[in-house]
Order: C-alpha cells, then sequence, then structure tokens
C-alpha cells in the first residue's frame, strides 16, 4: 500500500497526528477532519497511522512534505485546517499550542 498517495491523504495524516496528541481521537475532531476529506481518505490514512507511532508518523510527513506543500499559500491553508481541528473540542492545551508552533515550523 502506497503510505501517501495525495496531498489530501496527506493532510489526513497531519489532522489524525494532531487530533491524537491527547492519546483519542474525539468525535468533534473526526468531524472536523471528515469536512475535509472523504470518508475513504480517513479510512485509507487511518489504517496506516494506526500501524505506526509518532516519531515514524512525523518522519514520513517531512519526508512527503515537498510533494504536497509546494508555498506558503498551502501551508497557511494547512495550518488553518490544523487550528480549525485544535478548537474543535474548544479546549486548547500547552500541547495543542507547541505542536502549532512546531508544525507551522515543518511545514
Amino acid at each position: 500500500m502506497e503510505a501517501i498517495a495525495n496531498k489530501d491523504e496527506y493532510m489526513v495524516l497531519l489532522m489524525l497526528y494532531v487530533a491524537n496528541l491527547d492519546g483519542k481521537i474525539k468525535p468533534d475532531e473526526m468531524s472536523v477532519i471528515l469536512e475535509k476529506s472523504t470518508p475513504a481518505d480517513v479510512v485509507k490514512v487511518r489504517k496506516l497511522f494506526n500501524t505506526m507511532n509518532d516519531s515514524e508518523i512525523l518522519q514520513l510527513l517531512q519526508e512527503k512534505k515537498e510533494l504536497y506543500v509546494r508555498d506558503d499559500s498551502d501551508k497557511q491553508v494547512m495550518l488553518a485546517d490544523i487550528r480549525k481541528l485544535i478548537e474543535a473540542d474548544r479546549r486548547i492545551g500547552a500541547m495543542e499550542t507547541f505542536i502549532l508552533g512546531e508544525l507551522e515550523q515543518m511545514l
């Protein structure tokens, strides 16, 4: 299975990673992810996500970044989607704030 085949799948992986920072992907967070992708992409990427640890996920995101984050516009759209995801459960914790800053650097 190709790990990440397109930009939508890349974004789903990124959003699953952020949603799972507290150890659980909440229904509100999954709703935001589904707004940004197709159910088929979410199912495919979640299967991959469930086989990887955080380090492997971050490595894959970094490796595929050049393919799917081509310019500042792509980066800003992705960060806006991540902010919406973080705000979905109405609680923005220190870890979420930190990871958003890290993602800004990484992307």
